[in-house]
C-alpha cells in the first residue's frame, strides 16, 4: 500500500543532541533533508520508533556504532553508496501458465474456523495472511488454519498475499528461515511477496532496501519450491526503470509470466493516485509479457483505462468486496451462494468492458497534484 506520513521531525527536533551538518550535494540540500520516521531503517514500520529512537535513544543515532541509520548518522553518505551498489536479482522460475490459471476476478476472502459459510465455486481465491491470525509472533497451529486449503472446491488455485499488513511484512522478514517449511505455509503452493517498502516518499536509501528485501525473500521462497509471485513496487520512475530493467530480462526469458501490484492508497487523492500510477504503468510497464494480478483497482472508470492501457486483458483483479457483501447481505446459505457467484460474475463482466461507466477526465498534472498534496 502507497502512502505517505504526516509533517516530516527534523533533526534540530531531536532533544538534546548536537547533530552533524545535513549532507548536501553539490550545495543542495542531502537526501534528508527533511526526515521524517521512517528514516529509522528497519524501524520505520514500529508505531514506537518515535519514543524509542527519537526522543528516548536519540544520542546513539549520531555514533557510527548506531544499529539504525538516520539522516544523523556520520557515515551515511557511505551507507547510502553500498545500499545503491547493490545488484538486482530475482533468481526465480515461475510455473508455466498452464499450470495454475487465474480468474478474471480473484475473490479475496476471510478464513474461519467455519469456512466457507457458504458454498463457492471452482477458481482463484487470495487468503490475506493476517485474515488468517492475528498474531505477530507466531505462525498459524490451529487444526483449520493448518487444513485451510482443503475447504476449497478441489481444482481451485489459491493465493497466499499480504494486502494492507504492514506489521506483518516486517514479521514475514524476520520468520523468513522459518516459515517455508511450517505446514500452514506448505499447503500453499503459490505466495505473492509482501511490499516491504510501501511508502510513496520512502527516503532513497530505505526504497532500495525494500526492493532488496523484497528480492530475496522471493528467492528464499522460490529456492523451497513454492511458485513466487513477486511484487513491483517503486516511489519514482527512476526506481520503476530500475525494477523494469529486471523484470523485462526475466519475463523476455521465460522465468517469469506473473507479477502483483497494489493499487491501494492512503491519505492521498484517491484519483490523482490512480492516474499518476496508471501513467508510469503505460509509460514502462504495459509492454511486459506478463500477466498482471491487481488490487485496489474497484473503480470502473479506472477499470475501463486499463483495458485501454492492456488491450489484450492481460491482467487480473483480486477484490474482497464480493465476499464482504455477500456476508452483509441477507438471506440463507443457498441465497448467500448465488449473491457471491452473482458479484463476481458481475464484476467479470466489467473486465470484459460490459456496463463500464464513461470515462473520467485525466487531471492536467496527477503527480504534480500528488506531490503538492504530500508536502502540504
Amino acid at each position: 500500500m502507497k502512502k505517505t506520513h504526516s509533517k516530516p521531525i527534523l533533526p534540530k527536533d531531536l532533544p538534546g543532541v548536537d547533530l552533524p551538518p545535513l549532507p548536501e550535494r553539490d550545495g543542495n540540500p542531502g537526501i534528508y533533508a527533511q526526515s521524517s520516521l521512517r528514516s529509522v531503517t528497519g524501524t520505520r514500520v514500529n508505531p514506537l520508533a518515535k519514543n524509542g529512537w527519537y526522543q528516548g535513544q536519540a544520542s546513539r543515532l549520531v555514533t557510527p556504532e548506531s544499529p539504525v541509520i538516520t539522516c544523523a548518522h556520520p557515515q551515511l553518505e557511505m551507507w547510502t553508496r553500498v545500499v545503491g551498489g547493490m545488484d538486482p536479482q530475482w533468481d526465480i522460475q515461475q510455473l508455466d501458465v498452464e499450470e495454475w490459471p487465474l480468474s478474471r476476478i480473484i475473490p479475496r476472502v476471510v478464513p474461519s474456523s467455519n469456512f466457507p459459510q457458504w458454498p463457492i465455486p471452482q477458481g482463484t481465491y487470495w487468503i490475506d495472511y493476517p485474515s488468517v491470525t492475528s498474531s505477530l509472533t507466531k505462525l498459524p497451529e490451529k487444526d483449520w488454519q493448518l487444513e485451510l486449503s482443503q475447504a476449497f472446491p478441489e481444482g481451485s488455485t489459491l493465493l497466499l498475499g499480504f494486502i494492507a499488513a504492514k506489521q506483518y511484512r516486517l514479521n514475514m522478514w524476520r520468520m523468513r528461515f522459518s516459515i517455508w517449511n511450517h505446514p500452514f505455509f506448505k499447503q500453499f503452493t503459490h505466495i505473492v511477496c509482501p511490499d516491504f517498502s510501501s511508502y510513496m516518499n520512502d527516503p532513497h536509501p530505505q526504497a532500495l532496501v525494500g526492493e532488496r528485501l523484497t528480492q530475496q525473500w522471493v528467492m528464499m521462497g522460490a529456492r523451497e519450491g513454492y511458485n513466487m509471485i513477486p511484487i513491483l513496487s517503486w516511489q519514482n520512475r527512476e526506481a520503476l526503470r530500475r525494477q523494469v530493467d529486471l523484470l523485462g530480462a526475466l519475463a523476455e526469458a521465460g522465468h517469469v509470466n506473473t507479477v502483483y501490484i497494489e493499487w491501494l492508497s492512503r491519505g492521498v487523492n484517491r484519483t490523482d493516485w490512480l492516474w499518476s500510477r496508471l501513467d508510469d504503468f503505460e509509460a514502462h510497464l504495459a509492454h511486459l509479457p506478463v500477466r498482471w494480478i491487481f488490487s485496489g483497482i474497484d473503480a470502473g472508470w479506472f477499470t475501463r483505462e486499463l483495458r485501454r492501457v492492456l488491450p489484450n486483458e492481460n491482467f487480473h483483479a483480486t477484490t474482497i468486496w464480493p465476499w464482504m457483501r455477500t456476508g452483509f447481505a441477507p438471506g440463507l446459505t443457498e441465497q448467500k451462494a448465488k449473491h457471491f457467484r452473482g458479484d463476481v460474475a458481475r464484476l467479470e463482466g466489467l473486465h470484459r468492458g460490459e456496463l463500464l461507466p464513461q470515462a473520467l477526465p485525466r487531471p492536467e498534472d496527477p503527480l504534480g497534484a500528488l506531490q503538492a498534496e504530500m508536502m502540504g
